[in-house]
Parts: C-alpha cells; structure tokens; sequence
C-alpha cells in the first residue's frame, strides 16, 4: 500500500511507481522492504526508515556509482 493511501490522500499514478518498486525491491531482495502486522505500524514504519541498500542484502547489485 502506498504511503499516500495509507496517510488517505487522493491516489494517483505515484501509487503505481510506489508498486513497482516495491516489486523490483521483492524480487532482487526476496523480502518486502517494510513489514508491519497492522496499517498504523506500517504507515509509521515507511515514515520513519529508510529502505536497507540492495548492495547490503546483495552481493552481486552494484553500489551506487554518484558517490
């Protein structure tokens, strides 16, 4: 659930890039980048953290290059 749809704003095509990141994040990763149990802990959750880096769950995923 986006972060948006979760605070109940309006949803809009940020909702869908939300979901296909979090997708790809699945995929390469094979865990959600966030768990929570209910939707006020996840709501709090994709506020407060920030996402561990792919190069850290992954050996093979590059680091970013832009450093």
């Amino acid at each position: 659930m986006a972060p948006e749809q979760l605070r109940g704003e309006e949803l809009d095509q940020r909702a869908d890039v939300y979901a296909l990141g979090v997708l790809v994040y699945q995929l390469l990763t094979g865990q959600r980048p966030t768990r929570a149990t209910i939707s006020t802990e996840l709501a709090r959750k994709q506020e407060a953290r920030a996402l561990q880096k792919l190069h850290e769950l992954r050996a093979d995923v590059p680091r970013d290059s832009k450093k």
